[in-house]
């Protein structure tokens, strides 16, 4: 039949299978084993204010707590992230970007203000 399928993408697709402009179907995020829908449309959400720019941007965006590790590993595996990493620097990334998700959406949803700085500040430099 000759329908070409496009592998999913953080920055264009979405919690269901669609038909792009092309005439292509884009693989949809949330059919991809150990992701859920809930987080997908949560991504979706935030992705519309913007693209993301890399795994950190991401992180500082996304509460990634709702996905957790294994969807994360899904996801790079997938080639999800292949836009601003490989699949393998994705998925070393995973733990340091669970725990910078973890310290910027904790810090937010407290108003916790770090000793040493603003709520939102985390450092995300060099990822």
């Amino acid at each position: 039949m000759k329908v070409k399928i496009i592998p999913p993408n953080i920055n264009s697709s979405k919690d269901t299978f669609l038909v792009n402009k092309d005439n292509c179907i884009e693989y949809s995020l949330a059919a991809l084993k150990n992701v859920g829908r809930k987080f997908v449309q949560d991504l979706c959400k935030e992705r519309d204010k913007g693209e993301f720019k890399s795994m950190m941007d991401l992180a500082s965006r996304v509460d990634l707590r709702k996905g957790g590790k294994r969807a994360l590993e899904s996801m790079a595996k997938a080639g999800v992230f292949d836009d601003f990493c490989s699949r393998n620097e994705a998925i070393s990334m995973i733990l340091k970007v669970l725990e910078a998700s973890d310290q910027i959406h904790s810090s937010k949803e407290t108003g916790a203000v770090d000793m040493f700085g603003d709520v939102n500040q985390v450092d995300i430099s060099g990822y």
